[in-house]
């Protein structure tokens, strides 16, 4: 695995116009981001009633008081920056030795404020959309199985997994846009942030 400070690397090594590539119709940066929102806030939306309806089917459907100082505040934003960071390490346990190959990418673009991991090889199109969807299902679907299988509702795992979602609507949009336009025995490979695909190779 590989560290990076900036944009996403354009793995120059790789010549999709020699092998027959196609590229993945994908909106630019700045528009995934606007086209995100939304869903992003369908996805807290969702993640916040799928909790109320654990909560009184367990029957701690008790208000959440917060209060707001210094401490909450330097804890809080401490806790976001490690969601952050094992959001991004859940994308890596879906790639080929769990991301520890030279062919993975972990960054971060300053002028973005974007963290992201990056993979440089060939990936069959499911596993690459497991790698995508990885951190939704890890951090924001299973604490919520947790919840209502142990009745078990506490506001941080609440906190954590709503927040979750809503880092992941881009994911979510990524996810999509393979499955309807790669097909399902394809493979698909990164080349900065553009995606391609091929049919796969016997």
């Amino acid at each position: 695995m590989r560290f990076r400070v900036g944009p996403v690397p354009d793995n120059p090594g790789f010549q999709p116009d020699q092998h027959s590539w196609r590229k993945v119709k994908e909106p630019s940066f700045g528009v995934l981001m606007l086209l995100a929102l939304p869903v992003a806030a369908l996805m807290v939306a969702g993640m916040l009633a799928a909790w109320a309806a654990v909560a009184r089917a367990a029957g701690t459907d008790e208000p959440v008081q917060f209060s707001i100082t210094p401490a909450t505040l330097l804890y809080s934003l401490a806790a976001l920056a490690a969601l952050v960071v094992v959001h991004e390490l859940a994308h890596m346990l879906a790639l080929p030795r769990f991301g520890s190959t030279s062919a993975t990418v972990a960054g971060f673009w300053p002028s973005k404020l974007t963290p992201y991991v990056s993979y440089e090889g060939e990936l069959a199109r499911n596993r690459y959309i497991a790698a995508g969807l990885t951190p939704f299902v890890l951090l924001s679907l299973v604490p919520l199985l947790v919840g209502a299988l142990f009745a078990w509702t506490p506001a941080w795992l609440v906190a954590l997994s709503t927040v979750n979602a809503f880092a992941s609507s881009g994911d979510l949009i990524n996810a999509a846009l393979l499955a309807f336009q790669v097909p399902r025995r394809a493979v698909v490979r990164s080349k900065g942030l553009e995606t391609w695909w091929r049919g796969h190779r016997t």
